[in-house]
């Protein structure tokens, strides 16, 4: 059933937030040393041998010219999970998917390949760790787990660690050097990391 995980699985990119801390500003498409913050993210899995496509709500024909691009079922900005649903529903023949967020332009080079050596028949979702820590948004489902996404959702759930945490699932420890898994939330922060790049 695991046979070619890796080559066979979708990865998605998560711009699907409001972005409040960023002045309103669409997060994946604010300029880091003068290209869109998410083409990292996007360049740095294809240099990994995966398929991207970007869940986003807004700017859509922007995104659509970086990668396949769909939004969430509603409009109502539900974060993270809303996107991760929506992932299942776009894509109904993939059996599991990757997700990433917009906001943290260094991955490990081995991001995809570790993620998905962690994957067994018992594991519904592999999370990466990052100095002791869980990582919730980077992560790979199986989609066992969209009944329950839909429900929790419904519920107004919203915290992606605790709905991992209901379920089977495997922390893959990552112990690469910053600024890998460092996220922009600010414009300071956007700032600081320009020169790390």
């Amino acid at each position: 059933m695991l046979a070619n995980k890796q080559e066979k699985m979708i990865w998605v990119v998560l711009a699907g937030g409001r972005a409040t801390r960023m002045l309103g500003q669409e997060k994946g498409l604010v300029e880091l040393n003068h290209r869109p913050m998410i083409t990292y993210i996007i360049d740095q899995l294809q240099a990994q041998g995966v398929d991207v496509v970007i869940n986003a709500n807004t700017q859509m024909e922007q995104y659509q010219r970086l990668a396949p691009s769909f939004s969430d079922n509603n409009q109502n900005y539900e974060g993270p999970l809303s996107g991760m649903l929506a992932a299942f529903d776009a894509y109904p023949e993939q059996q599991y998917l990757g997700f990433v967020a917009c906001d943290v332009p260094c991955l490990p080079d081995n991001y995809v390949e570790l993620m998905c050596s962690s994957l067994d028949a018992q594991t519904q979702i592999v999370v990466a760790q990052y100095e002791g820590r869980m990582q919730p948004v980077f992560n790979v489902m199986h989609r066992s787990v969209v009944d329950e996404l839909r429900s929790f959702l419904a519920k107004g759930e919203r915290k992606v660690g605790y709905f991992i945490k209901k379920h089977q699932f495997k922390e893959q420890p990552f112990k690469d050097a910053a600024p890998v898994f460092s996220n922009i939330n600010t414009l300071a922060e956007l700032k600081a990391i320009e020169s790390l790049l």
